[in-house]
């Protein structure tokens, strides 16, 4: 038997209407009127899942606030969890990305936990959601001899997004952003000097050898 109480009125999903009157404000602004058709793709594949990881987010919140008391919660060894407490919450990596899981704990001291919620949800043991699973399958990849890089991936984006990026007070456009991650790549790959020599003789190239028959520049004899 469950104790319920009817639906209260809720502000849930505002954080998803701001996020998405974000995305309508950049697309109706002078930024996006002059990117490139694939430009505005690569935003919005940004901006879609930070969307829909919102949406999932708010509805997860929305879940925790409805969630009814359930009486009479027992374990397999048939051991009654008589107290409960609210605001237990978990992480959850999903396909759009992390979400936090908030429910009802119920307790007894000396044992473990319950979260009936979390059978609601079918909540997998470990952190990552069961869509992500066949993307996290280590043994096979172990067994192949595949590589496995999350670890480099996540130290990648760290040392050359989050440390030039997330500074105080920066603002950054798309195309300014790109810019700047492709030169720290080149950089960290220590072929910035053979970058540079190939970019002063394109940019020599552009504007002036293009200006000349068979793009020799004339010389004095």
């Amino acid at each position: 038997m469950t104790t319920g109480h009817q639906d209260a009125p809720t502000a849930g999903f505002a954080a998803s209407r701001d996020r998405f009157e974000t995305v309508l404000g950049f697309l109706d602004g002078q930024e996006a009127g002059a990117l490139s058709h694939g430009e505005l793709e690569e935003r919005l594949a940004v901006d879609h899942r930070e969307l829909f990881r919102q949406l999932l987010q708010d509805h997860l919140d929305l879940r925790a606030q409805r969630e009814a008391r359930v009486e009479g919660v027992r374990d397999a060894d048939g051991v009654s969890r008589p107290s409960t407490e609210t605001g237990h919450a978990r992480a959850l990596a999903t396909v759009f990305g992390q979400v936090n899981v908030t429910r009802i704990a119920y307790r007894k001291p000396g044992r473990g936990n319950l979260h009936p919620a979390d059978a609601t949800l079918n909540l997998p043991a470990e952190r990552h959601s069961h869509n992500k699973a066949p993307y996290l399958d280590y043994p096979t990849a172990l067994t192949s001899g595949w590589p496995i890089a999350t670890g480099v991936i996540e130290g990648a984006c760290r040392h050359l997004v989050k440390d030039r990026l997330d500074i105080t007070g920066a603002r950054w456009g798309l195309p300014g952003a790109e810019a700047i991650l492709k030169l720290r790549a080149v950089r960290s790959n220590g072929d910035l000097d053979a970058y540079w020599d190939y970019h002063l003789a394109q940019e020599q190239q552009r504007t002036h050898r293009s200006r000349y028959a068979d793009n020799v520049i004339p010389q004095a004899a």
